[in-house]
């Protein structure tokens, strides 16, 4: 069929002498729909492209389910479209039941994520994992194998996620799973580097049940100080925010007693708000309070004890009428 195809070369040289170029550029196009009608691909390809069509060719090949040809002539004269067309091939070869070419084409579009879902909604779960295993990183990996375990059920799941070797991921799904115990057993035998993590997550598991005490044992044990401080400070229990500042985050007490001093302020209790500003090495701080509230005597009672420095200007506010005596 070339050498129809090479007479008909020969014959629009002669043509386009003669006509328009719309004209014999739909010659080559009619002609090329009768090379695909009669299955003459690679002829009709041809026309297209010498009619500076490569959409129909393309188009072509998209209808004849040629895929290759079609990705060749869309890499050639579409490279921006490349992407868009991968993924719309792999949604179509998915629809089909072609899963194995759809997955070529997911990871072609860069979306080797919907390869794996499509793997999970089909019960492929190994298929799952072994795409996330060849594309994505070591987060990614135990994201996508704890969420094909969770499909799977607690003890096959954890089974699972054993026999394909990923350790720190059946550890997290065991502690998502709240089986602190069993998460504690794999991470002592075989990743100690995570027993913080556990820790931490049953440390946040007790906070949710009101159980403080234990809750603060775990996030110590967790390294996470400031965590416990903020349960505490959420709960109001200054007391006890402060100790384990004291002891294990020295360097949070302070902003522990500013944040009491807040929450005494809110309240409009005053003294106890300036006792934590002091508590705090923060005298300055309870100053201005008093002189928001317009207390200028609170105001200058601090400021004589504490910061004298300050005296002359607190005067000289209440010279000009901005505060009262209290």
């Amino acid at each position: 069929m070339y050498v129809r195809a090479n007479k008909w070369d020969q014959a629009y040289q002669v043509i386009s002498r003669y006509l328009p170029e719309s004209e014999y550029t739909m010659l080559y196009v009619q002609e090329a729909r009768k090379f695909e009608g009669e299955g003459l691909f690679k002829d009709a390809e041809r026309m297209y492209l010498s009619a500076n069509e490569p959409d129909l060719a393309i188009n072509m090949y998209k209808k004849a389910k040629q895929y290759d040809n079609m990705i060749r002539l869309v890499t050639k004269f579409r490279k921006d479209l490349l992407k868009d067309t991968h993924q719309h091939l792999a949604q179509q070869l998915e629809m089909e039941g072609n899963l194995k070419q759809a997955e070529h084409h997911y990871i072609e579009s860069s979306a080797w994520h919907y390869a794996v879902d499509m793997y999970r909604a089909h019960d492929m779960w190994e298929e799952a994992l072994r795409v996330a295993k060849t594309n994505g990183s070591t987060k990614e990996l135990a994201e996508i194998a704890i969420k094909v375990a969770e499909n799977m059920g607690p003890e096959k799941g954890t089974q699972f996620l054993l026999k394909n070797g990923l350790i720190e991921a059946a550890i997290d799904f065991e502690a998502n799973q709240e089986k602190f115990d069993q998460a504690f057993a794999l991470a002592n035998s075989h990743a100690k580097y995570k027993l913080p993590e556990v820790h931490l997550k049953f440390a946040l598991h007790l906070e949710d049940e009101n159980r403080l005490k234990e809750a603060e044992e775990e996030f110590i044990k967790a390294n996470k100080p400031q965590e416990a401080i903020n349960m505490y400070e959420h709960k109001q229990d200054w007391h006890s925010a402060l100790q384990v500042a004291r002891q294990f985050h020295p360097e949070s007490v302070s902003k522990v007693f500013m944040n009491q001093a807040k929450f005494h302020l809110e309240r409009r209790d005053f003294g106890k708000s300036e006792q934590c500003y002091l508590n705090a090495k923060d005298p300055e701080r309870a100053i201005q309070m008093y002189l928001d509230a317009k207390l200028y005597g609170e105001a200058l009672r601090v400021a004589n004890k504490h910061v004298p420095h300050m005296v002359h200007q607190i005067n000289e506010i209440y010279s000009r009428g901005g505060v009262s005596q209290g």
